[in-house]
C-alpha cells in the first residue's frame, strides 16, 4: 500500500493490521516519526514512513504497489505547515498542478489494474464560492491515465458538520 500523503499513519494502521506492506511519504518529519512510533507500539512493527515531498519523484520508492489510499490535502481548509511545499499553503491551482503531479507518480508505482483510493471532501472556497475537489480530482486522474471506476460518499455524524461547512450557509 502506497499513500503520498501519510500524515497520522490512519491509513498505515490499517494496512499493517491487515498485514501489508505500508509505504508513506509525509512532508513533515515530526508528524512522520510520530506515525512511525504509533504503528509500532501498536503492531509491533515499523512501517516505512518516510519525509518527503508527495510531489517530488525522488520521495518515492522504487518498487509497485498493489494499491494507492491517501488522505491529501483539501485545499486551505487547513494549513498544515508553513513549509512552501505545503500543498494546504498553494493557490488553487498550484494546488491542484501539485496533486496531478502526486497522480502522475503514483500511476507509475502501482500494478496495471491496481485501485487508488483518495479520501476527498469539498470546501468553500476564500471568495465564498464551492469547490469541488471529487471533481476536479477526477478530471486531473483521468487526464493523467488513472480509470475512473467508482466513487463512495461517507455520510458522518453532524457533529462535524459545522467544521466542515463553516460559514458557508451565510446570506
Amino acid at each position: 500500500v502506497l499513500d503520498p500523503f501519510s500524515g497520522s499513519g490512519a491509513w498505515a494502521l490499517a494496512a499493517t493490521i491487515n498485514g501489508f506492506q505500508f509505504h508513506g511519504i509525509e512532508l513533515r518529519p515530526d508528524v512522520a516519526v510520530a506515525s512511525r512510533e504509533m504503528v509500532e507500539r501498536h503492531c509491533g512493527v515499523a512501517p516505512a514512513i518516510v519525509q518527503g515531498d508527495a510531489s517530488d519523484a525522488a520521495s518515492y520508492p522504487s518498487g509497485l504497489f498493489d494499491a494507492v489510499l491517501t488522505c491529501p490535502p483539501y485545499g486551505p481548509l487547513e494549513i498544515y505547515s508553513d513549509d512552501p511545499k505545503d500543498l494546504s499553503t498553494l493557490p488553487h491551482e498550484e494546488f491542484l498542478m501539485s496533486i496531478q503531479m502526486v497522480l502522475q507518480h503514483t500511476l507509475i508505482r502501482v500494478y496495471e489494474g491496481a485501485f487508488a483510493v483518495w479520501v476527498v471532501g469539498n470546501w468553500i472556497g476564500a471568495d465564498g464560492t464551492y469547490v469541488d475537489f471529487r471533481g476536479e480530482l477526477i478530471r486531473l486522474a483521468k487526464a493523467v491515465g488513472w480509470k475512473f471506476h467508482d466513487d463512495v460518499v461517507l455520510v458522518g455524524k453532524l457533529g462535524t458538520a459545522g467544521q466542515r461547512v463553516g460559514n458557508s450557509w451565510r446570506r
